[in-house]
């Protein structure tokens, strides 16, 4: 698959990270990051004989996974966040444009809850994340639908290494958190 920068760095991270990839059923989205370090895509709408290389949703929420793995899930509480969120939210749309720009499905629709996060700013101030969280929920059809409005608008980052951040074995991530 030839996408673009966005699609190709989600792609080397997850080869990288050794991550995988199950089915089970979700609330209301399309996939989520699990606390083993994995993505899990939702049953409902996926399974072995329906993910295909031409799904760009579906690969679009493999590159929104892999970012909030890459942030640091489930140790840190950057993908536990609004601003966590509002990062893989946009590298989706990136990436739904990279795949749109190689032929593979189309772009979010200007006007539409998920340009807008799009084009929000990616260095957000409070209001900017606040208004993220406004759109995210109205995208996913209200509050009960997607729980964002739980969330701190922020959480402490943890140290970047270069190209991202390095994701720790469970055994030694618990053992940093107990000291």
């Amino acid at each position: 698959l030839n996408a673009g920068p966005i699609c190709q760095h989600a792609a080397q991270y997850i080869m990288d990270n050794g991550v995988e990839f199950t089915f089970g059923q979700q609330l209301a989205s399309g996939a989520a990051w699990t606390v083993a370090g994995n993505i899990q895509l939702n049953s409902k709408n996926y399974s072995l004989k329906t993910a295909s290389t031409d799904d760009a949703w579906m690969l679009s929420l493999i590159v929104h996974e892999a970012k909030h793995l890459e942030q640091g899930a489930p140790f840190s509480g950057v993908p536990l966040s609004v601003e966590g969120e509002l990062e893989a939210w946009q590298t989706q749309y990136q990436a739904m444009v990279e795949l749109a720009n190689n032929g593979i499905g189309t772009a979010p629709r200007r006007g539409t809850h998920f340009y807008n996060i799009g084009h929000l700013p990616s260095n957000p101030t409070d209001r900017d994340l606040r208004v993220a969280r406004s759109e995210m929920i109205a995208h996913q059809g209200g509050p009960l639908n997607y729980l964002v409005w739980v969330l701190p608008l922020r959480t402490k980052r943890p140290p970047a290494k270069a190209g991202g951040f390095q994701r720790l074995p469970l055994k030694v991530a618990f053992q940093a958190e107990a000291c």
